[in-house]
């Protein structure tokens, strides 16, 4: 659950890391999936559909299952725009500079009109929304079939492409119940927020605190699928009992850090909550947790 970044739809798109190819984009993160651009052999609708994130490491009690995978948002954000400036740049090189109409380049094709024709023939298969978790069918704690008591200690790793991020040791309280702020404009949406308590084991590059971009990925799940969408929550309750924002967790190895994550869900999204979800739900092995309730104060 993370702030609303307007990430393009899953499929295939420009490479970020080499312009002459596609890569496909999941809906949150790049997968390692790859293809040259348009006029060599695209991929089959069965090598679109199955593109699975990059493993990672997330870990209880032994159990090494994947997390997040590929750049974070605003690692995306900062590849997109240089993207577009590389371009504007060529483009002003092409024209000599000239503002004339007769030298004007034509503004470059997105990479949505470049994507190969398999991604039509799997439209219902990847789709922006996040999908469903599936359980694991061979059952297991922490799988949506058996998800696990919501005290039993995990550990998460925030490294991704390969560089080192900070390592985190927690433990969930549960499931609280927020006030709506009385300026969202949805009087039927109804407010939550994950807490629990975490602290770093390892920071990357032997930094002394750790930085806002390191923190874990926890989700919700609500009949079936995923709950990103975004409102007004009144959190003074938790930050009066000491609790902080997930992101403001600027903390040394060792300090204990009671955070706290927001989760906000809309007078269309009925039912309780079902999961809370350490990593990804789109990963077969994420780690499901019973939504057990908790208070605060």
């Amino acid at each position: 659950m993370t702030d609303d970044t307007g990430l393009p739809p899953a499929g295939w798109q420009d490479d970020p890391e080499d312009s002459a190819q596609l890569r496909y984009w999941d809906g949150s993160a790049w997968t390692e999936h790859r293809s040259p651009k348009a006029g060599t052999a695209q991929p089959t609708a069965a090598q679109a559909s199955a593109a699975q994130p990059a493993a990672a490491s997330v870990a209880v009690q032994g159990r090494t299952v994947p997390k997040r995978s590929g750049a974070p948002w605003w690692l995306v954000a900062v590849i997109g725009v240089g993207t577009l400036l590389i371009g504007v740049g060529i483009g002003a090189a092409v024209t000599g500079g000239s503002g004339s109409d007769d030298d004007a380049v034509a503004a470059p094709t997105s990479s949505a009109d470049e994507a190969p024709a398999s991604e039509e023939a799997t439209s219902d298969e990847t789709t922006s929304a996040e999908p469903a978790p599936t359980p694991d069918a061979s059952g297991g704690a922490g799988t949506a079939t058996d998800p696990l008591a919501i005290d039993v200690p995990w550990t998460y790793d925030t490294s991704f492409f390969g560089e080192d991020g900070t390592l985190w040791e927690g433990t969930f309280e549960g499931l609280v119940t927020l006030p709506l702020d009385d300026y969202d404009d949805d009087a039927g949406a109804r407010c939550f927020a994950v807490v629990g308590t975490m602290s770093p084991t390892s920071i990357a590059d032997g930094a002394f605190t750790n930085d806002f971009f390191d923190t874990p990925d926890f989700e919700v799940v609500v009949n079936g699928s995923v709950q990103d969408d975004y409102g007004f929550c009144v959190d003074d309750a938790l930050e009066a009992a000491g609790y902080g924002r997930l992101l403001d967790a600027e903390v040394s190895v060792g300090t204990e850090y009671k955070f706290y994550d927001e989760v906000y869900l809309p007078s269309s999204v009925t039912g309780d909550v079902e999961f809370i979800v350490l990593g990804s739900a789109s990963d077969p092995e994420a780690l499901f947790y019973q939504a057990t309730p908790a208070s605060v104060g």
